[in-house]
């Protein structure tokens, strides 16, 4: 998930730095000249020409009367002020929407600072909370967390959508810097714990956050690793195990590791992979070596007969691309799946980028966005959607029609409930937002746009 307006943010802060602004160069000229001209006198007023009578107010009503005005305009002063306080509470926040009688589940998405809510099924929208950003759903669709910005940091808010006019939880004392650069991750996991990727200390961090409550703190893990992207485990039926997946970097290694937080401090990580896959092919040179190793790592949901074996990972990265594939000025981002071995998913061998990918809720298929970029001499923006089997069969693959115009980082999908739609934001376009046919590839326009990533849920009984 990627915020798009972290430039405004920025702006924001960099103005509340105090700064007085240099004087004027001709500032001394002017206070020389105002120093030799006298102050005009009093009588050189207009005003002291005019007759007593013209200067003079009046009283307009009589004494009773001007009694009976006073009261009645303090008693609309007053009802000014209660409707006013009544129309500030809306507007800050608005009534929660009731989410267990939607029959093809609820899509929340963000628009000018608020979280609004779209139903597939009547087209109805509800503007949900105000000064709010990139909202995600629980997994059960009772509860919808959201980032609500506070300066140039943000505070972690939790809003119950069962109960009409509950108000937002705040999951910490003090709002939470966020990794620049960095996805604004996050994973719901068991009993309300939350997982989402912050910045500590200038490097990307896991905090730990559970609704209801305001503790929170960086994910303790191998020192001097660097971690992100966390992901619960999930379980049947939607349920978060406590499992938590999440990419750490050291040096020049990248590896993908699992830790249950309920652990003792002293308890070690799991490393499920110690091989790096080698980036130095890459534009940016052996300087960046582990940053874009296993970007984004997300568990497969659990599948019938994979009981006992390592539940397969879906994530992408940067690696040397085809033979007679011409490199982009910024990539060459492939599709992996690991469960112990890797395999690359390939959806069309002559993309420049191919990744962000998110698993079906059968854990069958991945869908991953792919960018054809050109070249210098003809360039070319083109972004597709690529819906795929898990075992990377191409001839099963459902490609889109190109949306002309979109490239890498344009383009954010999500899947339905029950995996046969999935929704598709184009930034390129304003954050147009389409449906897609999983079977067929087939888009439609939705009447609505989005200033974020969406999510989309089936709220359960």
């Amino acid at each position: 998930m990627n915020r798009h307006d972290d430039l405004d943010r920025m702006l924001q802060a960099w103005l509340d730095d105090p700064y007085t602004p240099p004087a004027p160069h001709y500032l001394p000229e002017v206070l020389e000249q105002t120093r030799r001209i006298g102050q005009r006198p009093t009588w050189a007023s207009l005003e002291r020409w005019l007759p007593m009578t013209i200067i003079l107010r009046r009283p307009l009503l009589s004494p009773p009367i001007r009694l009976l005005a006073v009261g009645l305009a303090i008693l609309l002063a007053v009802g000014a002020a209660v409707g006013a306080g009544a129309l500030l509470s809306h507007l800050y926040l608005l009534r929660a929407v009731v989410t267990l009688d939607h029959p093809r589940g609820l899509i929340a998405f963000e628009r000018d600072d608020a979280v609004w809510t779209y139903d597939p099924e009547t087209a109805a929208t509800e503007r949900v909370v105000d000064d709010a950003h990139v909202p995600t759903w629980s997994p059960d669709g009772r509860s919808l967390f959201f980032w609500r910005p506070d300066g140039a940091l943000d505070m972690p808010m939790v809003l119950d959508m069962t109960t009409a006019g509950a108000a937002p939880v705040a999951l910490t004392d003090t709002p939470l810097f966020l990794a620049p650069n960095v996805p604004l991750s996050m994973s719901w996991g068991p009993d309300g714990t939350l997982a989402a990727t912050i910045n500590v200390s200038g490097l990307p961090s896991i905090a730990l956050l559970r609704a209801g409550e305001t503790a929170t703190g960086p994910l303790a893990t191998i020192p001097g690793v660097r971690t992100d992207s966390p992901a619960f485990l999930p379980e049947a039926e939607g349920t978060r195990g406590s499992t938590l997946l999440y990419r750490a970097r050291s040096g020049i290694q990248a590896t993908l590791e699992t830790i249950d937080p309920t652990r003792e401090p002293s308890a070690p990580s799991t490393i499920l992979s110690t091989e790096r896959i080698d980036t130095s092919v890459g534009p940016w040179g052996p300087e960046s070596f582990g940053t874009y190793d296993l970007l984004e790592p997300e568990w497969a949901p659990p599948a019938v007969g994979d009981a006992g074996t390592l539940r397969p990972i879906a994530y992408h990265q940067l690696h040397e691309l085809p033979p007679g594939v011409e490199r982009a000025a910024n990539g060459g981002f492939r599709v992996h799946v690991f469960d112990g071995t890797d395999r690359v998913l390939v959806g069309d061998a002559d993309a420049d980028d191919e990744g962000w990918p998110l698993w079906d809720p059968t854990g069958e298929r991945v869908a991953f966005l792919s960018y054809e970029n050109g070249t210098d001499v003809a360039p070319m923006l083109e972004g597709r959607l690529v819906i795929m089997p898990a075992d990377g069969d191409p001839d099963r693959a459902v490609i889109t029609a190109p949306i002309v115009g979109a490239g890498a980082f344009d383009l954010e999908h999500a899947w339905s409930p029950d995996g046969t739609q999935l929704l598709l934001v184009d930034y390129s376009q304003g954050g147009q937002v389409r449906i897609v046919d999983a079977a067929t590839g087939t888009m439609e326009l939705l009447p609505i746009t989005s200033d974020a990533a969406v999510s989309w849920v089936l709220p359960a009984e």
